[in-house]
């Protein structure tokens, strides 16, 4: 059983992603190349996208995802920024460097196929807002059987643990009774009693049996 979820993760790791880069204008649209989106029996699309953008700029990106007919599936917008500067400190310094330029969007289509994925870049601006002209490089990437590896760990950690506590339950069950039934058992002996008779001598948990008492034979 705790098998079972690491093998979910690892036929998603062996997954070949599709992978692209789109360039786009400021204030134009970009279509990528056809991705075929499929909705297994296990986990579910993922598409990711990351924006190079240039030192100290902020974006703004719109997205579309399109059928093979051109009809719109899904919209949404995406903020982007990317920050850099100097700190110091105590007599010491360096550079510090911030960004928010990635998108990651899980989803199931509505049927599997090609699908098309439009970009327009809106905005692209540098920190003193002034628009900037040169073209944005977007990395996509799309995987149609992603998982949530951090609870799929957990998962094979708690069956695992829960399948531990089962099999020592068990084992200290069959421990129990196999003692149980040695107990149980009577041992009868029968010894010679200085040599004028024999006694049976019975003992067990269950029953008390009083000792044996010597019997004087005639002398043959």
């Amino acid at each position: 059983m705790p098998l079972i979820p690491l093998l979910v993760l690892l036929m998603s790791l062996l997954e070949r992603p599709q992978r692209q880069q789109i360039a786009v204008a400021p204030e134009q649209s970009s279509t990528s190349e056809p991705l075929r989106l499929e909705s297994g029996w296990f986990g579910s699309p993922l598409i990711k996208l990351q924006a190079e953008l240039p030192l100290n700029t902020a974006m703004g990106l719109g997205v579309e995802l399109l059928d093979a007919g051109g009809a719109t599936v899904l919209e949404l917008a995406k903020d982007g920024w990317r920050e850099t500067g100097i700190w110091s400190e105590g007599g010491e310094s360096g550079r510090w460097e911030e960004s928010d330029a990635g998108l990651r969007l899980s989803l199931r289509p509505p049927r599997l196929g090609a699908y098309l994925l439009r970009l327009t870049l809106e905005d692209l601006l540098d920190t003193a807002g002034r628009p900037l002209e040169s073209p944005l490089l977007v990395r996509l990437e799309v995987r149609n059987h992603s998982v949530d590896a951090p609870l799929l760990w957990f998962t094979a950690l708690v069956t695992l643990l829960m399948a531990g506590i089962a099999m020592r339950s068990i084992y200290r069950n069959c421990r129990l009774r196999k003692v149980l039934r040695l107990e149980d058992n009577r041992v009868r002996l029968r010894c010679r009693l200085g040599g004028l008779a024999w006694c049976v001598w019975s003992c067990g948990p269950a029953t008390s049996v009083p000792p044996a008492t010597p019997v004087q034979t005639p002398p043959g």
